[in-house]
C-alpha cells in the first residue's frame, strides 16, 4: 500500500496475477450453489465480489434484493457491478455477471419475502452466508426484531429443505454482548428469549412497543446490539442438526488490499468521525484516547467468512439427509474476528494516525482540522458547546440576516446523535477470544492463506491508515487525488483563518479581561 502514497487508487495497482490453482476453498466451491442475504450492504458487496474473483468456478450465486420503485432487480445489480468495488472484477473476469442471480425478497417480511419459486431454486443452494441485518443503532425495536431476529429464524428453516446444503454462515457482531467485558467464542443467553421477544413485538402496537423498549435493552445501548444477541440465541436454538457457523467481526472499516485499498461505502462508526474530523466539521469527540479501539478491515473479514464456510463443511459431515451426523447436538463453532488480541490499537494512536490526513486535503473541507479527544463528560460538553453549538448559532444568524437558509446548527444536532453512539464505544473497553480464529488460520494451505488472507497478526495500522484516509477522501467524499494541488490552496487559507480567528478571540478575551480588572480596580 506504501508505494502508492501521493497517487491515486487504481485498480491496476491490484490487479493479481496468481490463480488459485492449489486452493482448497476455491475448490470447495466449485461447482457450488450459494445464496446471500444482504448482497447489497457494505459487508455483502466485497464477499459477493470476493466469491465472484477468488471462486471462478462456483456455479451459481443467488443473491436477495428488494425491489424498488422504477427499478427492476436486474437493473439494480447492474448498476451495483458498474461500482468501482466491481472494477477489479470485471478487468480480471470478463462475464461474472452470469454467475449472479438476483430474488426478489425483503428480510423484514416472513419467509424473506420469498416467493415460492425462489424457494424452489433455493433447495439446490450448497452455502448460505446471512449477512443481512438493520445496522441503524437506533432503529425501531420492530424492525430491528424482523431484520435480525426473525429473518434468521426464517433462513434456518428454509435451509432445512435444501438438498445437499454444506455451510451456513451466520454473521453477527463482537458487540452482541457488551455488557460482558470478556466475550468468548461461544454462545450467551440474552435476558429475553427469542420467542419471548418475537411475541412481545407482534402483540404490541408501536406505541407501546417504543415505550418498553428502554426496558428491554437495560444491558445494551441500543436496539442493534440488544438484536443481534436475541438473533444469536435465535441461531442456537433453531440450528440442530445443520452445518452452521456464527462470524463476530468487530467494528468493520474500508479494505486493506482486495479488491482495491481504501474502498469504503459508509460513515457508520469510526469511519464518521475520521471524516468529520478531516472536513473540518467535527473538532471533540467524548472519548478515552487509552481504550482500545477494535476494528477490522473489510476485505479480512471476508476472508474469514468465506473461509469459515468451508472450515465447518469440512469440519462436519454431512448425510444424505443434508443434517449433520458426527454430533446432531453440538453448538455451531463461534469466530470472534477481532484485531485487539494481535495488533491492539488505542483510539489516541487512531486519531493521531488518521490527522496525518491533513497532508491530503479535500477541495470540500469547510474549516481547518482542530481535533480532540476528551474523556470527561464535562468537559467534553464545554468543548462541544465552544467549537460546535457556538459557530453553529454566529453562522446561523449571519444567513438569515442575509436571507439565506440557516443549516449548521441542524448539521451539528445530527452530528451529536452520531457522536453519542460512537461515544458508548471509545469509552468501554473490551477484551476477546480468538482461538478458533486462529485455529481456522493454521489448517489453511499456503494457497488459501495467499488467496483468502486474514491474518491480523500482520497487519500495520500505520500503512493501513494511510491507504483509508485515501479511500475516505476518493470514495465517501468524491474528491479524487488530482485535485490535491488545489485543495492544499484552500487549506493553507483555511489554516490561516482558523489561527487568525483563534488569536483574535485570545485578544478579545484578554481586552475583556483587562477591561474587567480596570472596573474593579477603579
Amino acid at each position: 500500500m506504501g508505494d502508492h502514497e501521493g497517487n491515486d487508487i487504481t485498480i491496476q495497482d491490484f490487479i493479481s496475477e496468481h490463480t488459485e490453482e492449489g486452493s482448497q476453498i476455491a475448490q470447495f466451491y466449485a461447482g457450488k450453489s450459494v445464496f446471500v442475504t444482504g448482497s447489497t450492504g457494505f459487508m455483502g458487496t466485497v464477499l459477493l465480489e470476493k466469491l465472484l474473483r477468488s471462486c471462478p468456478d462456483v456455479d451459481k450465486i443467488y443473491v436477495l434484493m428488494r425491489a424498488k420503485k422504477g427499478k427492476s432487480l436486474e437493473e439494480r445489480l447492474k448498476a451495483q457491478f458498474e461500482g468501482p468495488v466491481f472494477e477489479r472484477l470485471r478487468l480480471e473476469r470478463p462475464g461474472f455477471q452470469l454467475k449472479v442471480y438476483p430474488l426478489e425478497g425483503d428480510c423484514s417480511q416472513p419467509r424473506l419475502g420469498l416467493g415460492e419459486d425462489s424457494l424452489q431454486k433455493l433447495k439446490e443452494v450448497n452455502v448460505i452466508f446471512h449477512v443481512a441485518a438493520t445496522v441503524r443503532f437506533d432503529e425501531k425495536m420492530r424492525l430491528a426484531t424482523a431484520i435480525n431476529v426473525q429473518s434468521s429464524i426464517d433462513l434456518l428453516d428454509i435451509a432445512r429443505t435444501m438438498q445437499d446444503l454444506k455451510a451456513f454462515v451466520h454473521v453477527s457482531t463482537a458487540y452482541s454482548y457488551p455488557q460482558n467485558k470478556v466475550i468468548e467464542e461461544k454462545f450467551y443467553e440474552p435476558d429475553v428469549s427469542p420467542q419471548r421477544l418475537l411475541n412481545i413485538v407482534n402483540n404490541m402496537d408501536d406505541a407501546m412497543l417504543d415505550a418498553i423498549t428502554p426496558q428491554l435493552i437495560t444491558s445494551w445501548p441500543n436496539t442493534y446490539a440488544f438484536t443481534k444477541a436475541v438473533g444469536e440465541a435465535a441461531v442456537r436454538q433453531h440450528s440442530q442438526g445443520l452445518p452452521v457457523t456464527m462470524v463476530r467481526p468487530s467494528i468493520v472499516i474500508s479494505t486493506a488490499q482486495e479488491p482495491v485499498a481504501g474502498w469504503i461505502n459508509n460513515v457508520y462508526g469510526p469511519t464518521g468521525v475520521v471524516m468529520g474530523a478531516g472536513l473540518g466539521l467535527l473538532h471533540v469527540l467524548h472519548c478515552d484516547s487509552d481504550r482500545i479501539a477494535d476494528m477490522v478491515p473489510v476485505d479480512m473479514a471476508i476472508n474469514n467468512i468465506v473461509a469459515a464456510a468451508w472450515d465447518v463443511a469440512n469440519a462436519r459431515g454431512v448425510g444424505e439427509n443434508k443434517e449433520v451426523v458426527d454430533d446432531a447436538d453440538a453448538e455451531p463453532p463461534v469466530l470472534n474476528f477481532v484485531a485487539s488480541v494481535d495488533q491492539p490499537i488505542t483510539w489516541g494512536e487512531f486519531m493521531a494516525l488518521n490527522a496525518r490526513g491533513v497532508e491530503i486535503p479535500s477541495v470540500r473541507c469547510v474549516w481547518y482540522y482542530e481535533f480532540r479527544l476528551v474523556k470527561r463528560r464535562f468537559a467534553y460538553l464545554w468543548y462541544m458547546a465552544l467549537l460546535h453549538l457556538l459557530p453553529a448559532l454566529i453562522v446561523d444568524t449571519g444567513c438569515r440576516i442575509v436571507g439565506k437558509k440557516p443549516f449548521l446548527w441542524d448539521a451539528y444536532k445530527k452530528i451529536h446523535k452520531f457522536s453519542q453512539v460512537i461515544t458508548y464505544f471509545c469509552t468501554n473497553e473490551w477484551k476477546f477470544k480468538n482461538d478458533n480464529v486462529h485455529h481456522l488460520w493454521d489448517k489453511m494451505n499456503p494457497m488459501d492463506r495467499k488467496v483468502f488472507y486474514f491474518n491480523l497478526q500482520n497487519l500495520r495500522w500505520e500503512e493501513y491508515f494511510r491507504t483509508y484516509m485515501r479511500g475516505l477522501r476518493v470514495y465517501l467524499v468524491n474528491d479524487p487525488l488530482d485535485t490535491l494541488p488545489q485543495a492544499k490552496v484552500k487549506y493553507a487559507k483555511l489554516k490561516i483563518a482558523n489561527y487568525t480567528l483563534k488569536w483574535s478571540v485570545r485578544i478579545l478575551c484578554v481586552w475583556l479581561l483587562l477591561q474587567l480588572l480596570r472596573l474593579l480596580v477603579l
